[in-house]
């Protein structure tokens, strides 16, 4: 968020005609969405590329049912089950 907040000035003070723009829609809310966990980042990007929002959500959501100790998603994890087992979910 601090990395937001510092960009946002940045650009607010090099680019006048952005600034106002900036200033209007108020604060960048990407941070509060960013994944800190970079596996399941990933996971999630791969799942929804080919799919609506909502289907994407529901095959991420069975995907991370077969992690219950996730987050954080770990690589061994997704290795231990087999291939049937993952195309299972969707």
């Amino acid at each position: 968020p601090d990395d937001y907040a510092r960009a946002r000035r940045v650009l607010m003070r090099r680019d006048p005609v952005l600034a106002p723009v900036i200033r209007a829609i108020g604060p960048c809310r990407m941070a509060e969405r960013q994944r800190n966990d970079h596996l399941t980042a990933l996971a999630g990007s791969i799942v929804s590329q080919q799919l609506s929002t909502k289907a994407a959500a529901t095959i991420f959501g069975r995907f991370m049912a077969l992690f219950p100790e996730a987050p954080p998603l770990r690589a061994d994890a997704v290795l231990a089950h087999d291939d049937a087992v993952l195309r299972g979910v969707g």
